[in-house]
């Protein structure tokens, strides 16, 4: 009965391990995208951002929240 515990246990602690590595990897892939936006130039197109509003600080458009 205690190794059938003690084996949950371990099972639990591998799939903690594993969700905490894809967590990892998603916050990379994330960082990534932006700097690739960033350094191909498109990071204004992609949020719709006009160099006009960005120089103003002001948005000529309704803001809607990121999805």
């Amino acid at each position: 009965m205690c190794a059938i515990a003690f084996q949950g246990v371990q099972t639990q602690r591998g799939l903690a391990t594993v969700q905490g590595g894809e967590v990892a990897a998603l916050a990379s892939y994330s960082r990534a995208r932006v700097q690739l936006d960033l350094q191909t130039a498109q990071i204004l197109a992609k949020y719709n951002v006009e160099i006009a509003d960005a120089k103003s600080g002001h948005s000529s458009r309704p803001i809607t929240p990121l999805n």
